[in-house]
């Protein structure tokens, strides 16, 4: 069954091009075929005389509504001219599609990211990242881990781990403090805590826990490097150390960022 055919605004301006035509057409005067030129054409007698003059009165009058004359027709074909451009500018303008509106939000709602949106990000309210570690969380103070805030943490993650190094230590990396199976819904760890959910490793001096920044001289970086995981590592506290760490955890990292501090002595 055939279907019936939407009319467009191009197809209206086209009858309407066609239905012009004829208008601007020069067909033969139509002066020529009216009875009053046969009857004057070859007579020299009044009857001729009366035609003619009738046909002089009646002339102009016939030719302008026949669009004979020359500025009638340049005028004519200047309007089907533009009309023709009209007709190719909304052709090109069919197929471009009109953007959606956007959602219209309620008065006094702010639109924010989803949760997990975002990268990765590990800051502290006592240090900024590569600027100095207050003393307090140093062997020359309190010795205590700093307050940490986690954020964008990204979906699928299962669990968080934590690993403190000083690349600059003399006899290479040495290690502060590592955390495992830290909780992904954490954000905020209060200084001298354990992050939530988290089992802590050992450090290099042979302890369990956070051992803060002691370098022998000079000024050394402590990098604070946090990982999501897609799964939680089967580790127990005091029982591994930074290489175990980190052979648990490969294959499994989401994401991971990093918090460097500075301390001199």
């Amino acid at each position: 069954m055939l279907k019936p055919v939407q009319r467009t605004p191009q197809m209206s301006l086209l009858g309407l091009f066609i239905s012009l035509t004829p208008w601007w057409r020069s067909p033969r005067s139509e002066i020529d075929r009216s009875p009053l030129s046969q009857f004057g054409r070859g007579d020299g007698g009044e009857g001729g005389a009366l035609a003619t003059a009738q046909l002089v009165r009646t002339a102009p009058t016939t030719a302008r509504f026949q669009g004979g004359t020359a500025p009638g027709r340049f005028a004519a074909f200047a309007f089907l001219a533009l009309l023709a451009l009209a007709l190719v500018a909304m052709a090109c303008g069919e197929g471009e599609e009109t953007p959606e509106p956007a959602a219209p939000t309620e008065p006094g709602v702010t639109a924010t990211e989803p949760a997990g949106a975002g990268e990765l990000s590990l800051t502290s309210s006592a240090f900024g990242d590569n600027e100095s570690i207050p003393v307090r969380y140093t062997c020359d103070g309190d010795n205590i881990s700093p307050p940490l805030t986690i954020s964008g943490v990204p979906e699928g993650t299962a669990a968080l781990a934590l690993l403190v190094d000083d690349p600059d230590a003399p006899g290479g990396s040495f290690v502060h403090w590592t955390v495992a199976n830290i909780d992904s819904a954490v954000t905020e760890v209060p200084e001298g805590a354990v992050p939530q959910g988290g089992v802590e490793g050992t450090h290099g001096a042979g302890g369990t826990g956070y051992t803060g920044p002691c370098p022998p001289s000079g000024e050394h970086r402590y990098v604070f490097t946090l990982y999501a995981l897609d799964a939680p590592l089967a580790l127990e506290a005091g029982a591994f150390d930074k290489e175990a760490l980190l052979a648990a955890i490969e294959g499994h990292v989401i994401a991971e960022t990093t918090l460097t501090g500075l301390y001199e002595r």
